[in-house]
């Protein structure tokens, strides 16, 4: 399998030509590949451990004929700003909330989740959303270190 989009995943999944797990799997293999190591973009701060069980589940609701949203089955990150009540924590990149679990999802989490969307993992961000000062570096965090735009190494991964 090689880069999808997030259309080109979701008619692969609607036509059975791969698996939500499948694609679970692949992403976490890239991450694997070149988040730490090859062109270490630092740019995923934790793993979600329950995505691959997520994934099967979402499966399964598919062969019973069950399809939430065209989210359904896509594998998706969140910034680590973002509550997600599971075993990512939510950092906003600071070592003053190193392993913070919340307890309620963010309503968007609540809204992915019901989409049947599979939370894989927390991104890095500019650390508390680069709300430390004007003169901060973009894209790095305590947390995370600096993250790489993966088209240009050498340019800002930011927005």
């Amino acid at each position: 399998m090689s880069w999808l989009d997030a259309r080109s995943a979701q008619q692969a999944l609607a036509a059975g030509e791969v698996s939500s797990e499948q694609l679970v799997q692949f992403y976490l293999k890239q991450i694997a590949t070149h988040n730490q190591q090859g062109h270490q973009l630092h740019a995923i701060t934790d793993i979600n451990p329950d995505a691959l069980a997520q994934a099967k589940a979402l499966d399964q609701e598919r062969a019973a004929g069950k399809i939430r949203s065209p989210l359904h089955g896509l594998p998706v990150v969140l910034k680590a700003n973002i509550a997600t009540a599971d075993q990512m924590p939510t950092t906003a990149g600071a070592l003053a909330l190193q392993g913070h679990l919340t307890a309620q999802d963010a309503e968007l989490v609540h809204q992915l989740r019901e989409a049947g969307a599979v939370l894989l993992a927390k991104t890095n961000l500019s650390e508390w959303a680069n709300f430390r000062g004007e003169n901060s570096a973009s894209g790095w965090s305590a947390l995370g270190g600096q993250s790489r735009n993966p088209h240009l190494l050498t340019h800002t991964p930011c927005g």
